[in-house]
């Protein structure tokens, strides 16, 4: 049965796991370098109410498979990655006030005292029929899309597009967006779609999402939660 399963932005695996030996709990690490290994460490302590497992990034969830009946997952993934689905925000920097060995444990307490219904993995992301429904439907990334479809070569285009993306999730600024795009004709349309403020509030919606998650921020700033999944999800996958 799984009690808890918490999201970790700011720590490795192995720091997770550094935390678990300051408070004498055995565990199990499930995940690697494309390819999914499972290590565990005993001796920690004799006897323990719960069982606590490090997994490397949301997709290797599926692949635990350990012979222990009240676990414990610590998920150490990309903040992106972790809002888009149902783990819980308790440990991440900005929520949690203690050191992060310490939140871990009253993380597992409170696990482990209010079990509730055992937890499943759920992952907010839109079916093909949702993103083939919402691609015919006016928005800001088909806007952007279609801008990017007159920007030749194409490896300006892929790097421009990538380059809007980051700006959309955050990762980089308007100015440093206006640097690289004036002085090229090619760009004046896309740039000045990027400094549009639908494009700010796309922007400050993909913030929002990974506080309150993507259907909270769609419906406070009136957006398709397909548009921030968009975002979110290209963001990690280029970053």
């Amino acid at each position: 049965m799984i009690l808890g399963a918490f999201g970790v932005i700011d720590a490795s695996p192995i720091q997770v796991s550094e935390a678990l030996r300051k408070l004498n709990m055995s565990h199990t690490f499930v995940g690697g370098f494309g390819r999914t290994t499972h290590a565990t460490v005993y001796g920690l302590c004799a006897e323990q109410p719960v069982w606590p497992v490090i997994i490397d990034r949301v997709r290797n969830i599926p692949k635990v498979a350990i012979p222990y009946d009240r676990v414990v997952y610590f998920v150490c993934d990309a903040r992106s990655q972790l809002a888009m689905s149902n783990l819980s925000q308790q440990l991440w920097p900005d929520t949690r006030v203690l050191d992060l060995h310490l939140a871990i444990g009253v993380a597992m307490v409170d696990a482990t005292q209010n079990p509730g219904e055992p937890w499943e993995l759920k992952v907010n992301e839109p079916t093909l029929d949702e993103y083939v429904r919402q691609a015919a439907q006016p928005s800001f990334m088909n806007f952007l899309q279609a801008r990017a479809c007159k920007i030749n070569p194409y490896s300006l285009r892929k790097e421009m597009q990538k380059m809007a993306v980051a700006y959309l999730a955050g990762g980089i600024s308007l100015l440093a967006l206006r640097r690289a795009y004036r002085g090229n004709s090619k760009l004046a349309d896309l740039l000045t779609l990027m400094e549009s403020d639908d494009a700010l509030r796309l922007r400050n919606a993909v913030q929002a999402a990974r506080t309150v998650g993507v259907e909270a921020a769609a419906q406070e700033f009136n957006l398709e939660q397909f548009e921030l999944n968009y975002v979110l999800k290209s963001y990690s996958l280029n970053s």
